[in-house]
């Protein structure tokens, strides 16, 4: 199983590309006798459980027809949830006025800080913090977790 990782990863982002939804994370775990494959997709509308089911079967289609997995697997395919951190900046627009707790680095100093999303211009970012604006380039985030609010 090992072997084919790469192998996998390159026919799901194909088919997920292909289906016009952003590939966020794969990830391969479970028994070498029993895998779990699992696909995390988004898009900037979001994801519905219609479409991870419709990605599923696509998925499942080509990785059985020109057998990328040989043995009997689990393959789950989801949005990436609420848990899982921002990777690529087209998922932020979505998150316009959420608030979000940010990691980046600056000039090798490391800064962290909780504000809401109020603006994307290119690949800048700008939150609101407190009373002020912190603008972040999306190079410079190490981490982005939207926070939830009741």
């Amino acid at each position: 199983m090992n072997l084919k990782k790469r192998q996998i990863h390159s026919k799901i982002e194909e088919i997920v590309h292909l289906s016009n939804y952003l590939l966020v994370d794969t990830v391969v775990r479970g028994s070498e006798h029993k895998p779990v494959i699992e696909v995390f997709i988004d898009s900037a509308e979001g994801v519905t459980t219609i479409e991870c089911a419709d990605i599923s079967r696509k998925l499942h289609a080509a990785l059985e027809d020109e057998d990328v997995v040989n043995q009997s697997y689990r393959l789950d395919v989801s949005s990436p949830g609420i848990d899982r951190p921002l990777k690529f900046l087209e998922q932020f627009p979505k998150n316009i006025d959420r608030k979000f707790n940010i990691k980046y680095k600056k000039d090798e100093t490391t800064f962290e800080f909780e504000g809401k999303l109020k603006s994307i211009n290119n690949t800048e970012l700008c939150f609101s913090v407190k009373e002020e604006e912190v603008v972040v380039e999306f190079a410079q985030v190490v981490s982005a977790h939207v926070l939830i609010s009741f």
